[in-house]
């Protein structure tokens, strides 16, 4: 089951459920502000199952994995939204 939460301002909308007239953010991508603009980041998943998603293809196991290794290199300056 997903579900959903309106993200803080500035947030990155990366997925939604809901009807295609009124999509809800189910999951997204928030970096609250720091003195240093480094860290701080935020990830809201409104579902059911971390390692699950998508449900199909050579990656359906790597959600965790992949939000840790993107979240690390968005602190490191490697990578940026």
């Amino acid at each position: 089951m997903r579900g959903w939460t309106d993200p803080p301002p500035g947030a990155i909308w990366l997925t939604d459920v809901g009807p295609e007239h009124d999509p809800k953010p189910s999951d997204w991508r928030w970096q609250y502000p720091t003195p240093a603009g480094r860290g701080g980041y935020v990830f809201m998943h409104n579902g059911d199952n971390m390692t699950r998603y998508p449900d199909c293809g050579p990656k359906k196991e790597g959600l965790v994995a992949n939000i840790a290794i993107a979240l690390r290199r968005l602190s490191m300056g490697e990578l940026s939204f």
